[in-house]
């Protein structure tokens, strides 16, 4: 019995030592000098106030004038509409005709202006209507599989797609006029898999009419015009420049995923304008451990000169730092756990 217990307690800890070892790992390389400095003017962002929403499973799907929008994943239809100036909030339900919500499992709201949007990529199926009557119906862009979409018009919709076979992402247009998907597969540049290492976060500048596509893994973003030619590619303020990753595969399932936490270049990003905001986990040469531990870092980059402006500190909330954000009008609003807090943006560093 002693001969066989002992390698059956050393194959189930060591797997686990391997993953928490590779952890530090990537957390150390986080919380140390990543060879770049930041600018970090003062009041750059003042606290206005903030509201505990009660659950956890809220997220951001916009913004339009002074009201934020927000979707819930365990209640795809309840949409929550928040007064970012007065912090009054207002529920709403989003009226569908749909008899049996079940075949629908990862539906997701989006608001672009006076729009909203309820898709679900594995379907494939958008919904559509005004923010006003909150009356979905069935959109004709069900042509592709996609795991995330951004509107740029009512009649065009840009979204990113595993390609069959291989499982490598690629962004794509969709129109209602059109019935195939155009694929751009020259936008998202392959580094490991094709997959994870290209995983990021689809905006649309719509006064500049601008797409920004921000990668997780690697110090870049990409900005492209609403038919997805590329204007550009900018590479951020950290040395990151290829996608730290190591995969695994599941053979009882035939799929891949992570081995080890993989390392965030940009957790989440915002487009409001000609600015970019990306909230980074990496410490800068001229940051100090222990206050940057207690603060989340937005980075602001200059989408008409493609340059890095600034930076700034939002304290956490409550112990929780940012995990979701959006920027209109001069306000950005964050969640933070359960709670939704706002910020006053100075306007003289936004001209």
């Amino acid at each position: 019995m002693r001969r066989i217990f002992i390698p059956a307690v050393l194959c189930t800890i060591f797997p686990i030592a391997l993953v928490l070892a590779l952890f530090s790992v990537s957390d150390h390389m986080l919380r140390h000098h990543n060879g770049f400095v930041r600018q970090i003017p003062p009041h750059v962002a003042e606290v206005q106030g903030s509201i505990d929403l009660g659950f956890n499973s809220y997220y951001l799907a916009g913004a339009s004038g002074t009201t934020a929008f927000l979707g819930n994943t365990t209640a795809p239809l309840h949409m929550l509409k928040v007064d970012v100036t007065a912090l009054d909030t207002q529920h709403c339900r989003i009226q569908i005709n749909l008899p049996d919500l079940s075949t629908l499992w990862f539906l997701k709201l989006r608001v672009d202006s006076t729009q909203f949007y309820l898709a679900d990529g594995t379907v494939p199926v958008i919904y559509s209507g005004s923010i006003h009557d909150l009356k979905a119906r069935r959109t004709s862009f069900d042509q592709a599989f996609f795991v995330d979409f951004q509107p740029v018009s009512q009649d065009r919709i840009v979204m990113r797609s595993a390609m069959a076979g291989t499982a490598e992402y690629e962004l794509a247009i969709q129109t209602e006029t059109e019935r195939n998907v155009r694929i751009q597969k020259d936008v998202l540049e392959k580094q490991v898999d094709g997959h994870f290492c290209v995983d990021g976060m689809l905006h649309f500048s719509r006064s500049l009419a601008r797409l920004v596509y921000v990668y997780y893994y690697r110090n870049q973003y990409i900005v492209t015009d609403t038919s997805l030619n590329v204007i550009g590619r900018t590479t951020t303020i950290d040395t990151v420049s290829k996608a730290k990753i190591a995969l695994g595969h599941i053979s009882s399932e035939k799929s891949v995923t992570f081995s080890a936490p993989p390392v965030f270049v940009n957790k989440q990003s915002a487009v409001d304008g000609k600015f970019l905001y990306i909230h980074s986990p990496a410490m800068a040469e001229n940051e100090v451990a222990e206050p940057f531990q207690r603060v989340s870092v937005i980075d602001v980059y200059n989408l008409e000169t493609n340059r890095y402006v600034f930076s700034f500190y939002l304290p956490h909330h409550q112990g929780k730092e940012v995990r979701d954000l959006v920027v209109r009008g001069g306000i950005l609003t964050t969640l933070s756990g359960s709670s939704l807090v706002t910020y006053k943006l100075a306007t003289h560093y936004f001209k």
